[in-house]
């Protein structure tokens, strides 16, 4: 539980990265606009004024800092050089002490080698707040040349720096007009920031929470999107949801067997409820009882509902919606409808769809949402466009498992009626076999004793026949026992068994029940494990592959000279813990409808239910969706059918094994 907790506090803590991070660059952004502000503009202006009025700021004696800048630079040994430096020293300590804002004077020769430096550090008394619009640190330097008065040329030049002037009214009103620049500046920058944080930033760190939320769970609806980025988020969540609809509606086709209607009305409200939002779904099996009227036969809604009072609200909303003979009515008042319940002194809104419908309307599907329960207005049109993709997705996939169930009906039926047809071929044969094992038994009994002694090739002829007729009473018990097999579907039991002895047993009963001149190879790998199974299911399965073998057989030879092979082998797959069952006949191979050879794609289709390539009157056995349905659902394991390279066609069986447990002693 805590670490749910934790987890749940870090998606919150990331879901405001972006409006942290967009603020920090706000005011970054924000800081280093009004810096260069000051910088670029600010200063430049004040460094304008102070220049322009340099000597009222700065009076200097200028002939006298010449003189004695001059008296260093053409110093010949080193006591005059110093001596000179002394005398400027001393003038420029005394302007660096005196009430201005010149804070450095360095003297450097041509070479730019500095012969003097002398400073003060003036920047935090000189630079106030009225003087100074952010940075504290302004500074310039003016500088005057030093020249040889005879040769006229440059001999070095005396630096003066100096910073902000304290008290002038110039660069007073200069601070207070960029101060006014630096607040427009500033308000400008807040509103963008603010359209930008509610255009785009807000959307998208909304929408990063979504998409963060979508990776523990389905993915949520903004219930009022306010820009085009949630607008856009909300049509890509909404496919998604969609999708998982779509894909419920499968799972239901893959996992059910029977394809339970009631059961799955009964487990579609929940999801449904959860994934969308919604306080109620509801679906209401209606029957026509009358011209004018229909009756309930099936309700199903979610086991949360908290007011069986706005549920019975609906239900009878419903009725008296339906309640007309016209179907065109019917239709208007209850499809993509927006209704209004009428529920404890306030109306709620309600979409109701019908999902299926027979062509009489006599039977209908009616399914209702309740988005809210607090609400009375209908939705925006983007949410009712939402309920009614929901509804044609319900009915597109309740319609597709109705057919399915048509389907599956009509291949049970057929299935019936081909293992009936090929019972009683089978015993139709198995009889005439015993009929005339049983004529020479009756011949022998109505001989003499006496004749019977005399005779040991006629005693031997009886036993002979008595044999026959016992066998084929076992045989008999054998083929119906694998037709009984279909039966055995819906009661599996499953043990542990040897595949070897399992496929021996059936390839012996196949080649006793067909006269085809067929040559049944088997080759069975040594020491496999036994396999968990339905034996009896097993054998079904690989009857019907032998079945459709010699039939595959029969359509190359012809009926009148049936001849070819069928080769069955196992082995065991180490590697994948895995028996393999090997079925290969010397027929044409898997065709398609064109009579050519498959390809890989459209051998893949054999186990979709109605396929086939045979002609009507040539079907037999129960359809290799049923051996799939035996071989992938039952036992977990896999079918791979292919076109042998050397001709004909193989079915690999693949069939996981378990260890089966010692028993413990007692």
């Amino acid at each position: 539980m805590q670490k749910g907790l934790d987890e749940d506090l870090f998606y919150k803590l990331k879901q405001y990265n972006i409006l942290i991070l967009s603020i920090v660059t706000f005011l970054v952004t924000l800081v280093l606009i009004l810096i260069e502000l000051d910088r670029q503009n600010y200063q430049v202006k004040k460094k304008e004024i102070i220049v322009n009025y340099w000597d009222e700021f700065f009076p200097l004696d200028q002939e006298e800092l010449t003189l004695r800048s001059r008296l260093i630079l053409e110093a010949r040994s080193p006591e005059e050089k110093e001596k000179a430096k002394a005398a400027l020293l001393k003038s420029v300590r005394k302007i660096l002490d005196a009430d201005n804002s010149i804070y450095r004077v360095a003297l450097e020769n041509t070479e730019h080698q500095t012969l003097l430096k002398e400073e003060r550090s003036k920047f935090r008394q000189y630079n106030t707040f009225s003087n100074s619009l952010f940075l504290k640190g302004f500074s310039g330097q003016t500088s005057l040349k030093i020249t040889d008065p005879v040769k006229n040329v440059p001999m070095g030049r005396l630096i003066v720096g100096y910073t902000t002037p304290k008290d002038d009214p110039r660069i007073q009103a200069l601070t207070s007009e960029y101060r006014i620049y630096a607040l427009i500046v500033i308000v400008f920058l807040s509103i963008a920031y603010y359209f930008i944080l509610r255009i785009l930033i807000l959307p998208v760190k909304r929408v990063v929470g979504r998409l963060d939320e979508a990776r523990r769970r389905p993915p949520l609806l903004f219930e009022h999107p306010n820009t085009l980025l949630e607008k856009e988020y909300n049509n890509i969540a909404r496919d998604s949801l969609l999708t998982r609809v779509s894909q419920k509606m499968k799972d239901f086709l893959a996992t059910s067997t029977n394809l339970d209607g009631a059961r799955i009305l009964s487990d579609l409200p929940a999801f449904i409820s959860n994934l969308f939002g919604l306080d109620m779904v509801c679906f209401l099996s209606l029957s026509r009882k009358g011209e004018n009227e229909f009756e309930v036969r099936g309700e199903y809604s979610q086991d949360s509902v908290d007011d069986p009072a706005l549920l019975k609200g609906l239900v009878e909303l419903i009725l008296s919606q339906s309640a007309t003979p016209a179907t065109p009515l019917i239709e208007k008042n209850i499809k993509y409808g927006s209704q209004t319940i009428k529920h404890v002194a306030r109306q709620i809104f309600a979409f109701t769809d019908i999902v299926m419908a027979d062509k009489d309307y006599k039977d209908l599907l009616v399914c209702a949402f309740i988005p809210d329960v607090n609400r009375s207005s209908p939705p925006e049109k983007w949410h009712l466009e939402t309920y009614r993709l929901l509804a044609d997705e319900i009915r597109l996939g309740l319609q597709t498992i109705e057919n399915q169930r048509k389907v599956i009906f009509k291949e049970k039926s057929e299935a019936t009626i081909s293992l009936s047809r090929n019972l009683g071929h089978d015993l139709t044969n198995i009889i005439a076999t015993s009929k005339l094992d049983l004529l020479a038994v009756k011949s022998f009994l109505d001989m003499d004793e006496e004749q019977i002694k005399r005779s040991p090739e006629k005693q031997k002829i009886f036993r002979e026949s008595l044999a026959a007729v016992l066998n084929n009473t076992m045989f008999l018990q054998q083929i119906v026992n694998v037709y009984r097999s279909f039966s055995f579907i819906k009661r599996p039991r499953f043990e542990y068994a040897d595949v070897n002895r399992l496929l021996s047993e059936i390839v012996d009963l196949f080649r006793l029940s067909t006269s085809a001149n067929i040559d049944i190879r088997t080759s069975y790998a040594a020491e496999i494990p036994p396999c968990r199974l339905e034996e009896r299911l097993v054998k079904l399965a690989v009857f019907n592959i032998l079945t459709n073998a010699l039939d595959a057989i029969r359509r190359k030879s012809g009926p009148e000279a049936v001849s070819g092979f069928i080769n069955v082998k196992t082995l065991f797959d180490e590697k994948q813990d895995q028996v393999v069952i090997s079925i290969r006949d010397s027929g044409d191979g898997i065709r398609n409808e064109k009579g050519e050879l498959a390809t890989p794609h459209e051998i893949e289709r054999v186990f979709n239910l109605g396929f086939t390539t045979k002609k009507e009157e040539e079907g037999e056995g129960l359809g290799l969706n049923w051996v799939y349905t035996i071989i992938t659902e039952f036992h977990k394991g896999r079918i791979q059918p292919r076109n042998h390279p050397e001709g004909g066609a193989e079915f690999l069986i693949y069939l996981n094994r378990e260890i089966p447990e010692e028993e413990p002693v007692h």
